[in-house]
């Protein structure tokens, strides 16, 4: 700055502003109690290979960092509920009692169906 190279910046300073505080009235998801173990992420996604979609399912657990995955040429609640049957309920070590998914249609009806069947309670997340 002494040799003029470098501009000062002026920073204008304001009055400070009270932070607002954001209040949720519906929670859709709710919080585990600390040491919840039996808790998974379902989520999945389109992959283009060589240009061809697929469909990745993928079956979190968070708390043992377990991951299963399996691919299917459609996303439809049918496929959601053979990847939770066949897939995670034999791939993981422990006894689901709570899925987690997004708000996405493709979850309902079938997939909902798997879990009242198998007494899992599913947690869906706002889109």
């Amino acid at each position: 700055m002494k040799r003029g190279r470098i501009q000062p910046v002026y920073v204008l300073s304001s009055t400070k502003e009270r932070k607002r505080i954001r209040k949720f009235n519906k929670c859709y998801a709710q919080r585990l109690p600390f040491g919840h173990q039996t808790q998974i992420q379902i989520d999945h996604m389109v992959l283009n290979i060589k240009g061809k979609e697929i469909r990745q399912f993928s079956a979190y657990s968070k708390k043992d960092k377990l991951l299963v995955t399996q691919v299917y040429e459609k996303a439809t609640s049918q496929t959601a509920a053979k990847f939770l049957t066949e897939e995670v309920l034999q791939g993981l070590l422990f006894n689901v009692k709570e899925i987690q998914v997004n708000g996405s249609s493709k979850f309902l009806g079938s997939f909902e169906q798997a879990c009242q069947d198998n007494n899992i309670k599913s947690l869906v997340l706002p889109l």
